[in-house]
């Protein structure tokens, strides 16, 4: 399969608080890197499952890839051009962003049917005469009725409200589609038909997708292959089955053991009832502090090595796929 989207060596940093003592002590300036070295490759037709803690770095990769920021370093090809400085038309459309929050992404001010018709007169998409007819298909597409287009974003529900951010990014009928977090916003009894939605328009239209979520259990339901995300860097990748099923980095095996699951609990009687099993505990996943040096999981890692202060570099675990299963620990035979 051919590559419709890479990053090679991306970076993202941000300036952190900086207030008078410090300007009074002449210190230097502190920078956080939320994305701090990443290569990411996705293939055409595939969905890629990006997962990790809140505050990994996920949503800011994403917005790097869409272009809403500019990345302090790096590169990001779409169909193997790259994007310098800000998106060209053409590249704004190649990739969408299906966004977290579906109501504080839409303009309350607009209708539905201004909010898409804006999008496919700017980017001429069709003739203007047809601009109505394609609002009606858009919102078909994701099983909204016609009269939608006279509403605005707040006369819906969020599961509705996700459905009108959906049929935006689709407006512009982009190749690769990114979903942030596209439910975690959403109640329990939408999540699944959004998830449903997303898979059925990537199997109709040919989309290639990255999935973002810290929800690894649905990451493995929609996802081919599957990206470990940790304090702005990729710490495991390869099929989604492997990663799973043989995960190599202790962060990975730490993220599917938080996971709620059932357990069969025969009673004396003889009855059989299913319980939650005892997920890891809370504490064992700390808020990150400040950088360490080597490996950034080395402070929270249980069995860490002497040589964790070098941060090591992905390495190849199994070569079976595209990519193959790649870890960055020492643990990893090198």
């Amino acid at each position: 399969m051919s590559e419709v989207l890479a990053v090679e060596g991306l970076v993202q940093q941000f300036e952190g608080r900086y207030g008078l003592a410090d300007r009074i002590a002449r210190r230097p300036r502190p920078a956080l890197r939320a994305v701090d070295g990443v290569d990411l490759v996705l293939r055409e037709g595939e969905t890629l499952g990006l997962v990790g803690e809140s505050g990994c770095g996920k949503s800011t990769l994403s917005r790097c890839v869409v272009g809403l920021y500019r990345p302090t370093a790096g590169v990001v090809r779409l169909a193997g051009e790259p994007i310098a400085g800000t998106p060209t038309r053409a590249q704004r459309r190649f990739v969408q962003m299906v966004f977290q929050d579906p109501y504080s992404s839409l303009n309350p001010r607009m209708t539905v049917g201004q909010i898409l018709g804006e999008l496919l007169r700017y980017h001429r998409i069709v003739p203007r005469d047809q601009v109505a007819k394609r609002s009606r298909e858009l919102l078909d597409l994701v099983g909204l009725p016609y009269r939608a287009l006279g509403q605005t974003p707040r006369q819906f529900s969020g599961g509705q409200r996700q459905r009108i951010g959906i049929a935006r990014a689709l407006a512009l009928e982009p190749k690769v589609l990114i979903a942030d977090e596209p439910v975690s916003a959403l109640d329990v009894s939408v999540q699944a038909n959004i998830i449903n939605l997303l898979l059925d328009l990537k199997q109709t239209l040919g989309l290639s997708m990255i999935f973002v979520s810290h929800n690894i259990a649905v990451v493995r339901q929609v996802s081919d292959r599957t990206a470990v995300m940790y304090r702005g860097r990729i710490i495991e990748t390869g099929p989604t089955e492997q990663v799973f099923l043989e995960p190599s980095h202790p962060y990975t095996r730490l993220l599917l053991g938080s996971v709620p699951r059932l357990v069969t609990h025969v009673a004396a009687g003889g009855a059989a009832t299913a319980i939650p099993a005892e997920p890891v505990p809370p504490a064992a996943l700390p808020t990150a502090t400040a950088e360490v040096g080597g490996c950034r999981y080395r402070d929270r890692c249980p069995v860490a090595l002497p040589a964790c202060a070098t941060e090591p570099g992905l390495r190849l675990i199994s070569d079976d796929g595209e990519e193959g299963h790649l870890a960055a620990c020492q643990h990893v035979p090198g």
